[in-house]
């Protein structure tokens, strides 16, 4: 890809890595694989910062996929834990496997599965219930996507998400 201001070039953040792991991955679990980029995606989320998160390997029907956990729907929203699965290798034939995406590309992803747990962190825990019904709707489906990718764009990671999205389009 070309290097432009409007593409994330992994070592530009690589040199930061202590940085972010000090400032951003309290509360995280990251697999090793994937730090820097879930590092440099939550820098783009401060109010983020003292959310758990477990972000894993899995089987996902999609690239990378976001949700609250039942057993923190019962607890108060401070205290919910999110995770955010990624495609591993085989998993799925619908999503791309993270190791498919650029470094830019994978930022871009992550940084709408972040939009996604920033809106869940402000529902309630009805509220999650109720949108998680409405998303079986294919019409809901579609409005909730567009405004998650808002609130990427919101938080600067608009270039991320289209170039990713545009690799994913056309690969």
């Amino acid at each position: 890809q070309p290097a432009s201001n409007n593409f994330l070039q992994r070592d530009s953040f690589a040199r930061q890595l202590a940085y972010l792991k000090a400032n951003y991955g309290q509360h995280k679990t990251i697999p090793p694989a994937l730090e820097l980029e879930c590092l440099t995606a939550l820098q783009f989320f401060p109010e983020l910062k003292d959310v758990h998160i477990l972000f894993r390997f899995g089987k996902s029907s999609t690239t990378m996929s976001s949700r609250p956990t039942v057993s923190s729907l019962l607890r108060n929203r401070k205290h919910r834990l999110y995770i955010v699965t990624v495609n591993q290798d085989g998993a799925s034939k619908l999503g791309l496997t993270w190791n498919e995406l650029s470094f830019n590309d994978t930022v871009g992803w992550f940084g709408h599965e972040l939009s996604h747990i920033l809106h869940y962190s402000q529902k309630s825990n009805g509220g999650i219930v109720w949108m998680g019904y409405k998303y079986s709707f294919a019409r809901y489906k579609r409005k909730m996507e567009r405004f998650t990718d808002q609130l990427a764009i919101q938080h600067n990671l608009g270039f991320a998400l289209y170039d990713g999205t545009e690799y994913t389009l056309n690969c």
